[in-house]
């Protein structure tokens, strides 16, 4: 639960130009609380509910709704755990443009900037941003000089 000063806080990190998120939503009351309360720009949904989406009707309505609760209060999905093709052409399909995972690249030091061509072409969707490693449908934050 955000304490009392918490919006107030919150409110100041954003006029300074900070984006706000949540790590790892899960089927939980008290995630689906803090999302309404703090109203981030970023949510991430629990790994749990990507593995196998592909074959599980539930997990997929359920990353559903959630895409669509992103999209009326104007945040950003990003889809953790994505270990498979199938698994990103569930994602790409929902129109969640941000993941991480295994099957994308795995955890280095220097992460690449770009994506492996191999995710490029399954993805076969708009162009990748240039600024994040993570987005391949492209994104508001503009491309890197």
């Amino acid at each position: 639960m955000v304490a009392s000063s918490g919006p107030v806080i919150l409110s100041f990190k954003r006029t300074m130009g900070f984006e706000i998120a949540i790590d790892d939503l899960d089927e939980g009351f008290s995630g689906l609380r803090l999302w309404s309360e703090i109203r981030p720009d970023y949510v991430k949904i629990d790994q749990h509910f990507i593995h196998n989406i592909h074959l599980d009707p539930v997990k997929l309505q359920f990353v559903r709704s959630i895409q669509a609760i992103a999209a009326k209060a104007g945040a950003k999905i990003i889809a953790e755990g994505i270990e498979s093709s199938a698994e990103l052409s569930v994602i790409r399909d929902l129109g969640i443009a941000y993941g991480q995972g295994y099957f994308i690249a795995r955890p280095t030091a220097a992460p690449s900037r770009e994506i492996s061509e191999s995710i490029g072409l399954l993805y076969s969707g708009p162009s990748p941003c240039a600024r994040h490693a993570y987005c391949w449908t492209g994104c508001s934050q503009g491309s890197l000089m």
